[in-house]
């Protein structure tokens, strides 16, 4: 391509994704559509994914159908108001949404079942690990974790712990940044991600052994144990070894996660089993959040509940986890929450 024609290349392919942006978000409120009975339905599948997460998608029980509530965006909504979707779900007459959500659960999952004493100890005492992995890539010193500024914390920090936790490459770092420029204003070269790849041998070698230790069990027996006794059996073929690098991140990631869905799993079946729907009624669960809603007056006592049953102490490699979680409400829209606990 000649110099002169790149200008021209970029910008048709600007043109290009904002298009595609913009036919998604379409397609997206066409399906926000309520049915005969007032409500919005989602169609939820609790076999649905290989981690026992909730998989979503549209169904035409109901009248004039279903969405997929679980692709309503939140990140991307604080930046362009074309994304706030979650504005058109109310709550029904006369009652409040409440919505629970887990803090860095898959993080906090990861450190223990790896048993890495540094991030623990981190988590632990209250310090954030997103700031400290912005602080290392930044200023290569940890100590100036308070330092750092929200936009690299949201963004190379989240993503440098998430990402970089079940042994992606610095290639996938660098996009997953990239991807969020538009949200956080922050972008990174090839550089800095090569740095961010290496931050996780040189300061957290416990994990590092751990990834080794999943790969020799996952290709040497083809199956994985969760901290709930789960069993995941791999039937991927390993010829190449594109093919088993593929099947050990797989299985890297599979703690964690696997372990976060039945944790919320479990809060969200005792939530819907234990308590009448003149109390609380579950509505819905899209990836850490639990969405109920309740009648005014007893808001405060469904926030009381939420957390007590969504902050069990679980048992993970003779170490006792809770993981913190935050109960949000509104009388207005999913997309005007307010934090009360």
């Amino acid at each position: 391509m000649k110099q002169a024609d790149k200008p021209l290349a970029r910008a048709s392919i600007a043109s290009i994704l904002a298009l595609v942006k913009l036919d998604k978000m379409r397609s997206i409120y066409d399906g926000i559509c309520p049915a005969s009975d007032g409500a919005i339905h989602s169609f939820q599948n609790p076999a649905g994914t290989e981690t026992t997460r909730f998989s979503h998608g549209s169904t035409w029980l109901f009248e004039p159908g279903s969405s997929n509530l679980a692709t309503l965006p939140k990140k991307t909504a604080l930046g362009d108001p074309l994304y706030r979707v979650r504005d058109c779900i109310i709550p029904h007459a006369g009652r409040v949404l409440v919505a629970a959500d887990y803090s860095r659960a898959e993080a906090r999952w990861c450190a223990y079942i790896a048993g890495d004493e540094e991030r623990i100890r981190m988590q632990e005492g209250a310090i954030d690990e997103y700031k400290v992995f912005a602080a290392l890539t930044m200023w290569d010193d940890e100590a100036r974790w308070d330092e750092v500024e929200k936009r690299h914390r949201d963004s190379f920090g989240k993503v440098g712990v998430l990402s970089g936790q079940y042994k992606v490459g610095w290639q996938t770092l660098q996009t997953s940044v990239n991807n969020d420029f538009e949200l956080h204003g922050v972008a990174i070269d090839a550089k800095t991600a090569k740095k961010m790849e290496a931050i996780w041998p040189e300061r957290f070698p416990r994990t590092v052994s751990w990834w080794d230790e999943v790969k020799e069990q996952v290709l040497t027996h083809r199956f994985t144990i969760n901290p709930f006794g789960r069993k995941r059996i791999y039937f991927g073929l390993d010829d190449s070894e594109g093919a088993r690098n593929a099947i050990v991140r797989e299985a890297i990631a599979d703690g964690p996660q696997s372990a976060n869905a039945m944790a919320l799993n479990g809060a969200l079946r005792r939530l819907y089993e234990k308590y009448d729907p003149g109390v609380l009624r579950v509505l819905l669960n899209v990836h850490d959040e639990i969405l109920l809603d309740c009648f005014p007056r007893n808001l405060q006592r469904v926030a009381r509940i939420v957390k007590e049953e969504m902050e069990q102490p679980f048992n993970v490699e003779g170490r006792t986890l809770v993981i913190p979680c935050e109960v949000n409400a509104t009388s207005v829209s999913w997309g005007e929450m307010r934090k009360i606990a």
